[in-house]
């Protein structure tokens, strides 16, 4: 009997699900396409229709559908499975997976919700005006959404019960806070901002003061759909623009999201209340290759750039930093010079390094001449966390100039500061060559030959199956050491010819097998194919064994023996 993993493989084509995040191109019967998990622009990328599995010969990720899945959102394989059970309209017979009726009835109460605040709106001119005040136009609440949410205790919960929703499921989702002993609404008097996962659902929502109460923000408390910590808000939306130039604007709220949008940077997200996270960042990855920072031009703006671009790097995303002067931010920019002035900050982004030199600079007012130990301490410091070994050198020229020694011997001053910096960075690790490239498996180092190959891809299929699966038992037919462990392991599923579908064969060897078998060449399997590549292997063989005895035949033992005697 098929278990849940069987019935989602069996609704769903891993083709499709690709197809959503990837162009695919069809060369042959593969598919091939850019890699969304590395940099690259020769595609190296490729799907395998009939066995349903992926594999990027460059960055060596691959499998089936439900790595796919976790690979590209960030999830576990049980989460994996939850979602692609939902998509596939499967009930999970088993583990923890939450009811769909349960989850129906969450994004029903929510898009209630979003229903009542939108209407609430159309109906307080005030609130509207205050909208306005912000740059808010018609347009923009109804693009992004917004809503109100009423100066009242009670509003929400009563209109959501009398159209027959659960109080406990609106609890559940954060829109009414207390217990079955008495419930009130969550968010009073705010501009309601409603927040949508990756795939559009509603999950969330973010509240906006309006009359000068503190919190300026408040978000929804953390539920079975939403989770603060990597949520961000603008991501739906952004996610055309993200896939079509690999590069997110990052900023500080929902109001720079949107200006940024209005401005025509339509890949603009933030973080919701909390500070950004390695969650945060992950998620981001999946869309996107390179992050530009924006944040305010303050004092803490430029601290949570600085932390900013530290998670960004360290999840393996290039960063650079937008400079914004004090007292800016995206919002005030657009609002105050126009969308131009937005886009030429972001284009003039630079290196994490090279933006924690101009606030140093900037924050010490330095000029040629400086000596405040301080200012050269951050300078040190900046420099000595800094990976590009070629952008120190070239800052080490630029900051150099400020030095007061530099008027006397500015090489000298370069060459004392690469000391000191060199100094901070530690002794320089001598790494072999090849280190730090990907493991190559043995599979790719030995490929099996292609009447091997042709052999194996026959033993996999439903039409030829059944006489090729004797073969990969014969000795010495198959020898290659990848075609010989990827023959072992076929047999060792079943010493006849099973039942079961080709994708399902193959799930059941291991990765670097996985691997191989998707490198083969992929020439039309036919009976004569079959017999043929047969036959080559059979005198192959029958050539193996007759060079076996003629090494045998000449040892230096029996080339001894057959010596002529001196006497």
């Amino acid at each position: 009997m098929p278990d849940d993993r069987d019935l989602v493989r069996r609704r769903i084509d891993l083709v499709d699900l690709v197809g959503e995040r990837v162009k695919l191109v069809k060369i042959g019967k593969k598919l091939k396409g850019l890699c969304p998990f590395h940099a690259e622009k020769t595609p190296s990328f490729h799907v395998d229709p009939d066995l349903q599995l992926f594999h990027c010969f460059g960055c060596k990720k691959g499998g089936d559908l439900f790595d796919w899945v976790m690979a590209i959102e960030n999830v576990d394989f049980r989460q994996a499975l939850e979602m692609l059970a939902e998509r596939a309209g499967v009930a999970l017979s088993s583990g923890k997976g939450r009811p769909k009726e349960e989850s129906d009835a969450w994004i029903r109460v929510m898009e209630a919700a979003l229903s009542q605040f939108r209407s609430a709106l159309s109906r307080a001119p005030k609130v509207v005006e205050y909208a306005e005040s912000r740059g808010l136009d018609s347009e923009t609440v109804e693009r992004w959404e917004l809503g109100y949410s009423a100066d009242s205790e009670f509003e929400l919960a009563t209109l959501l019960k009398k159209a027959g929703h659960r109080l406990q499921d609106a609890g559940t989702m954060s829109l009414l806070s207390g217990d079955a002993s008495g419930y009130r609404d969550f968010f009073r008097n705010r501009l309601m901002f409603p927040i949508r996962d990756d795939h559009g659902r509603l999950v969330a929502f973010s509240g906006r003061s309006i009359d000068g109460t503190e919190p300026k923000y408040i978000n929804s408390r953390d539920t079975p759909l939403f989770k603060k910590s990597d949520t961000l808000f603008g991501l739906y939306a952004s996610r055309p623009s993200l896939r079509e130039n690999r590069q997110a604007v990052v900023v500080e709220g929902q109001m720079d999201v949107i200006a940024c949008h209005k401005a025509g940077l339509t890949s603009a997200v933030a973080a919701l209340g909390t500070a950004l996270t390695k969650d945060h960042a992950l998620r981001l990855k999946r869309y996107c290759d390179e992050v530009v920072l924006l944040y305010d031009g303050d004092t803490a703006g430029r601290s949570a750039t600085k932390r900013a671009a530290e998670i960004f790097s360290g999840a393996g995303l290039a960063v650079v930093c937008a400079m914004l002067a004090r007292g800016e931010d995206p919002d005030v920019i657009l609002a105050r010079d126009g969308a131009q002035a937005l886009l030429d900050r972001v284009a003039a982004a630079v290196s994490p390094t090279r933006f924690m030199i101009r606030c140093l600079i900037e924050d010490f007012d330095a000029k040629p001449g400086i000596v405040d130990a301080e200012f050269w301490a951050g300078v040190r410091n900046a420099l000595a966390t800094c990976p590009d070994r070629l952008e120190v050198d070239s800052l080490l020229d630029e900051i150099a100039a400020l030095h007061p020694n530099a008027r006397v011997d500015r090489q000298a001053v370069v060459r004392a500061l690469r000391s000191e910096v060199d100094a901070m960075r530690g002794p320089r690790r001598r790494v072999r060559a090849g280190a730090d490239e990907p493991n190559v498996t043995q599979a790719a180092l030995d490929p099996p030959r292609p009447p091997e190959q042709y052999l194996i891809r026959a033993a996999i299929s439903e039409e030829f199956r059944a006489k090729a699966w004797a073969k990969l038992a014969e000795d010495g037919l198959v020898v290659s050491q990848t075609g010989r462990n990827i023959a072992d392991a076929l047999l060792a599923i079943s010493q006849e010819a099973p039942a079961e579908l080709a994708r399902e064969i193959v799930l059941r060897l291991d990765g670097p097998m996985q691997l191989a078998i998707m490198a083969f060449e992929q020439s039309p399997l036919t009976a004569v194919g079959l017999q043929f590549a047969a036959d080559r292997l059979a005198a192959e063989r029958v050539r193996r064994q007759r060079r076996e005895n003629y090494r045998n035949a000449r040892t230096p033992e029996s080339a001894l023996e057959n010596y002529p005697s001196s006497n």
